[in-house]
């Protein structure tokens, strides 16, 4: 189970995520909601520590995974997604779903 508990992140001195807490359970798939600039891609990233969490804790299956470094988020099975936009047109939001899908 992911759980984000009260995590603030900042960009620089800008304080861009207050107090975001969201829990996933096992099978579960959420969707983050929310117009441009809400912090949907920033709370992503903070999950995945490409920007660090300056306050608030984030577990993994129980374990705190808030201080650890990206690769290591992803040895312990957390992937986020691949953001594929700025590869320039054709590159829908269908086609990044199939391929963080993988093969089947």
């Amino acid at each position: 189970m992911l759980r984000v508990e009260s995590v603030d992140a900042y960009y620089g001195l800008s304080h861009v995520l207050q107090g975001v807490s969201l829990t996933v359970g096992p099978g579960e798939a959420v969707a983050l909601l929310g117009r441009n600039g809400a912090g949907k891609t920033t709370t992503l990233k903070t999950i995945m520590a490409v920007v660090r969490a300056r306050r608030g804790r984030i577990t993994w299956n129980g374990d705190d995974i808030t201080a650890l470094a990206p690769y290591r988020i992803v040895q312990a099975g957390i992937a986020g997604p691949v953001l594929l936009s700025s590869l320039g047109p054709g590159f829908t939001a269908a086609f990044q779903m199939v391929t963080l899908a993988g093969p089947q």
